[in-house]
């Protein structure tokens, strides 16, 4: 593809040597969409560098500008990209210039011999082909090759085949041993960016075969090296979807000139490095070891925490980045629980359902001396302000772990974790699950949690996923291991949480005949044994301590209210 640049220099000299080559094309349309395209990019940098400076500031004043930016920025991207585009067709369809030698003709007839080697074989007999002589020996299978392959391959066999590796070996040998070349073994297959730079596309498009990842047609996208550094080990953790950008990569990258480093790479649709991103982008510019945790696609990009050395060594950091690989947060890193004590194992949620848009983070914090408890913090995405901590559970001489965090329909947070303030034993745990309903304010709806699972033995790792939109229904489940309270012998149980914000219904009356009585003690706990479901209002009936669970403790009510 010719380079618009040498194209500027002299454009006149390049449509005179095209005129020659008989190219019937609006040449000057080529300037016209460079000078758009250098527009609109120069407009965009423009905006960008506007929108990183009110990024900077952190001012909440500034933050509907900032949309306003976004907006501008995203439509010009989009323009440019396509001004690009057409540029790039234009250009690479465009054949090579002529040398001043190269007479000029309107076809074959007008081509010049330069030199005539050896002298062309007479024969007395009709010479064969190499296809007939190969199908004669049974040494080329054409018809066996468009079944396995299809067209315009071949099967070599047998001595023909063993003419080919030595032919093949003779003259890398040759060149190897003789002439000084390195032998190399290249891929076997090749990007569409490796086939515009040898010249294979756009005019060989017809002679190429492409591989397909399955029947449907879908093309395998061809494998490019994102990172190249050889003296470090890299390993990708999660990978962030940003509409109408592409994909930011989060990967690990420890070396020992560096340590370990959480760092960035963002591509397009096709796999290309976006512009800036070319040799990855560190959440931090702190010169310490960083252990990855977690991390969440937000409105302003993609939100990480991690594990940070700087101190003690479990701290948690994290950092706000958007799809122009700017850092939204501090340079250091944003202090998510930096205390003298473990903070670790944390799990996060955005929220996007509220006026405005936050995300959740709750962890496992030590920061008792003693024991573990549940502490989360909400930071907001736009400003990136801490809220105050939140103590979800805190009992004495028990742990909390494994916390899991979910954002509910109505803008809430469902919060679940493995529990051992039952555990009464000295020879194995005995964890049970626990869980806890956060409003966006801080205001948790039973203190230290309520009870989901208390079986024998212990129920672990506990997570949530809603499983009922209409009747804002969710599903906790867990690993289990009751049946034998052996590690490698686990189950998987499960528990349906209801949040009914209806205060219409009456507590108790959960046949709703208008009588609280023995009927209403029956339905609830068919529904407890799984024998029926209630729903609704029902269900809001049965749930007499409004936890969003429907167990033993509501029967107790019931039957205390129908003795009362």
């Amino acid at each position: 593809m010719h380079n618009i640049k040498d194209l500027r220099k002299n454009f006149e000299n390049f449509k005179n040597l095209l005129k020659n080559r008989n190219v019937e094309l609006d040449l000057d349309l080529i300037l016209k969409l460079d000078e758009k395209n250098r527009d609109l990019i120069e407009k965009k940098e423009k905006l960008e560098k506007e929108k990183k400076e009110i990024s900077k500031s952190k001012d909440k004043s500034l933050f509907a500008k900032s949309k306003e930016l976004s907006v501008k920025i995203e439509d010009l991207s989009k323009k440019q990209g396509q001004t690009q585009d057409e540029l790039d067709n234009i250009l690479s369809s465009l054949p090579n210039l002529p040398l001043d030698d190269v007479p000029i003709g309107e076809g074959e007839s007008s081509n010049k011999e330069i030199k005539k080697f050896g002298n062309l074989p007479q024969f007395d007999f009709k010479p064969k082909s190499h296809t007939e002589l190969g199908n004669n020996l049974n040494m080329l299978d054409f018809d066996l090759a468009t079944k396995t392959t299809g067209s315009r391959f071949v099967f070599v066999k047998d001595k023909l085949a063993l003419l080919e590796r030595a032919l093949s070996n003779f003259m890398l040998d040759i060149h190897t041993k003789v002439n000084g070349y390195k032998e190399i073994s290249p891929p076997l297959i090749a990007s569409d960016n490796t086939m515009f730079g040898t010249g294979q596309l756009p005019k060989f498009e017809n002679d190429q075969f492409e591989i397909k990842f399955d029947d449907n047609g879908s093309v395998f996208t061809n494998p490019i090296a994102l990172t190249s550094n050889f003296t470090a080990d890299e390993n990708v953790r999660n990978v962030h979807d940003i509409p109408g950008y592409g994909l930011i990569i989060v990967y690990d990258s420890e070396s020992w000139l560096t340590g370990r480093k959480v760092k960035l790479m963002a591509v397009d649709y096709e796999g290309n490095v976006l512009e800036g991103w070319s040799d990855g982008i560190n959440v931090c510019d702190v010169d310490s070891n960083q252990d990855y945790l977690d991390s969440v696609t937000t409105d302003q990009g993609v939100f990480i925490i991690w594990n940070d050395g700087r101190g003690d060594g479990d701290d948690i950091y994290g950092q706000m980045i958007d799809i122009n690989g700017n850092l939204l947060g501090n340079s250091i890193g944003e202090e998510i629980a930096v205390y003298d004590s473990y903070q670790q194992n944390p799990s996060i949620a955005y929220n996007d359902k509220l006026s405005h848009n936050e995300v959740l983070i709750c962890w496992e914090d030590y920061v008792n001396n003693s024991y573990y408890d549940i502490s989360c913090k909400a930071i907001l995405t736009s400003t990136l302000y801490h809220s105050p901590n939140i103590q979800l559970a805190n009992t004495v001489n028990s742990n909390q772990i494994n916390p899991f965090v979910y954002t509910t329909l109505d803008g809430s947070y469902l919060i679940t974790w493995q529990d051992s303030r039952n555990y009464a034993g000295t020879v194995a745990p005995n964890d049970d699950i626990y869980l806890q309903k956060l409003t966006s304010d801080g205001i948790a709806f039973e203190q230290n949690g309520i009870s989901v699972c208390n079986a024998d033995f212990s129920q672990n790792n506990p997570q949530i996923e809603l499983y009922d939109e209409s009747l804002n229904s969710y599903l906790i489940y867990w690993n289990d291991l009751r049946s034998s309270g052996k590690a490698d012998l686990v189950n998987i149980y499960a528990q349906s949480i209801t949040i009914n914000d209806d205060s219409s219904c009456l507590s108790g009356d959960v046949s709703g005949d208008g009588v609280i009585n023995v009927v209403d003690v029956i339905s609830t706990v068919n529904h407890i044994i799984g024998n029926s479901m209630l729903e609704g209002e029902a269900f809001c009936s049965a749930d007499l301590n409004d936890d969003g669970i429907i167990n033993v403790t509501d029967i107790i009510s019931l039957i205390n209210i129908i003795l009362s």
